[in-house]
């Protein structure tokens, strides 16, 4: 609890016993940590994704499920939100909202990722699995990748049509912000995605390594490179 205490996290927990039994049963929730001079927002809300499966499924038949999905013999089950097929929040024009998302969906056997869209207003990704992004970009319309157990926090001003929708560009779910009426886009895989190596500032930070009885502490900015120890080890 001690790291998540200093890191501030924004994550979300999950069984880690009899889970293919358990997690489909909803033993999963968000776990927010915020500091005591934490952004003030008119709203601030959790939108979770989870794969609709049968209850009744024992752990085996949902790992048969899965691997007969991988080969296309049978459709994945639907992924929810907050255990809802659309869900409905309320916002009035021009109120701050955070909405932040989590995929805690299963997903297929190859790892795709949710293709989330929100439309009807310009958004800003201020966090990433639970460590915020410096200085962030005003984007709008662009997909978020967000893979299995990921973390995007989203913040955005309820427009003057009064609605914000988060769309999941593969099933076409819609969860809306506010009321309002909104006309979503045949075509959002073929919008931009969204670029997390090139969102935000870079800044200069401390990195700390603990490693039983010693402690190493580096001075590293993230930004196209990466520089571990004055080598460098990671580029894009």
């Amino acid at each position: 609890m001690t790291s998540l205490l200093r890191s501030l996290a924004r994550i979300w927990y999950h069984s880690h016993t009899d889970t293919f039994e358990q997690e489909p049963r909803g033993l999963f929730a968000a776990l927010i940590i915020e500091p005591r001079n934490r952004s003030h927002y008119d709203h601030d809300y959790t939108l979770v994704y989870f794969d609709d499966y049968n209850k009744s499924q024992t752990a085996g038949q949902i790992v048969w499920q899965r691997i007969q999905q991988s080969f296309g013999r049978e459709v994945p089950p639907p992924v929810m939100v907050n255990g809802k097929e659309e869900e409905k929040l309320e916002a009035a024009r021009g109120q701050a909202v955070r909405a932040r998302i989590i995929n805690a969906s299963a997903g297929d056997m190859q790892g795709t990722p949710l293709r989330i869209v929100p439309l009807g207003a310009p958004f800003q990704v201020v966090a990433l699995d639970g460590h915020d992004i410096h200085k962030p970009q005003t984007l709008s319309s662009e997909v978020l990748s967000i893979g299995q157990g990921q973390r995007y926090d989203l913040v955005f001003t309820v427009p003057s049509s009064g609605i914000v929708e988060v769309v999941n560009a593969f099933s076409g779910q819609v969860t809306s912000i506010g009321q309002g009426n909104l006309s979503i886009p045949k075509n959002l895989n073929d919008l931009p995605i969204f670029d997390l190596t090139s969102s935000g500032v870079p800044v200069l930070s401390v990195i700390c390594i603990e490693a039983n009885a010693w402690r190493q502490c580096v001075r590293s900015k993230i930004g196209r490179s990466f520089r571990f120890f004055g080598i460098e080890t990671l580029r894009w």
